[in-house]
């Protein structure tokens, strides 16, 4: 694969790589000129560049307790925040003295937040899609000409396209339900999860029947456009293999 490259090593707090039925001598690691290679050379490439830490970072965070990571978040947050504004008052800029308040917000802590929840889970089901992956794909199409952003979209897209809706959907879904992580780092707005929480914890007010029929009418839509993607998607395939 030349457009996707993963970085990582054996996790031992997940399980081996075997567990989700990935053999070692077949996972799909890269390397920095595209070509595949042992996953014995790349846990000693991993430990030389610094990639191994790297990708025990990204999943460390599905095992600390999901309000510690959202009070980090948060901390780090505050504290950029008190850096613009000491530098604010340093230089005398007026924007940040009079309405500057905080960096944290929806797509920036909140965003943050929830990707420490979801992009590990993502990381993991690629794997397996890519492990399945035959990459003889690939090579025919280079072979019939085409360049590296052709080959990804015309030979490659299509064939994961179904798996990354699917992880799309599977993060929205943990991420919908995960309101400890946004609890801290959402700045002052609030999601609808936690604003139906709230709702809940005083008077039973109207508004969360409603929004929760707005709320199951969406997850069916997107269901079913997803499923209609999917199988069109499947079909396009199926042409091209058969042309």
């Amino acid at each position: 694969m030349h457009h996707v490259a993963v970085v990582g090593a054996r996790v031992p707090v997940l399980g081996t790589m075997d567990d989700i039925g990935m053999p070692p001598d077949r996972i799909p690691w890269l390397d920095h000129g595209g070509r595949h290679i042992s996953a014995q050379n790349f846990r000693v490439q991993g430990l030389a560049d610094g990639q191994g830490a790297r990708w025990r970072a990204a999943v460390s965070s599905l095992i600390v307790p999901s309000i510690v990571i959202s009070l980090g978040v948060a901390l780090e947050f505050r504290i950029l925040d008190d850096i613009i504004k000491a530098f604010g008052d340093s230089h005398q800029i007026t924007w940040i003295i009079e309405d500057f308040r905080t960096t944290m917000g929806l797509f920036s802590s909140g965003l943050g937040a929830q990707l420490t929840w979801t992009l590990p889970f993502g990381l993991l089901i690629m794997f397996a899609v890519f492990n399945r992956f035959d990459p003889s794909y690939e090579e025919a199409a280079r072979d019939l000409g085409a360049g590296p952003w052709k080959t990804f979209t015309e030979a490659v897209l299509p064939i994961i396209a179904p798996s990354l809706i699917g992880v799309a959907l599977f993060g929205f879904t943990l991420s919908y339900d995960e309101l400890a992580r946004s609890s801290q780092a959402i700045g002052g707005l609030n999601t609808l999860p936690l604003e139906l929480r709230g709702l809940t914890t005083t008077i039973t007010d109207p508004t969360i029947y409603a929004l929760g029929t707005l709320t199951t009418a969406i997850s069916f839509a997107v269901i079913g456009i997803a499923l209609l993607l999917y199988f069109t998607l499947r079909r396009r395939t199926v042409v091209h293999r058969s042309a």
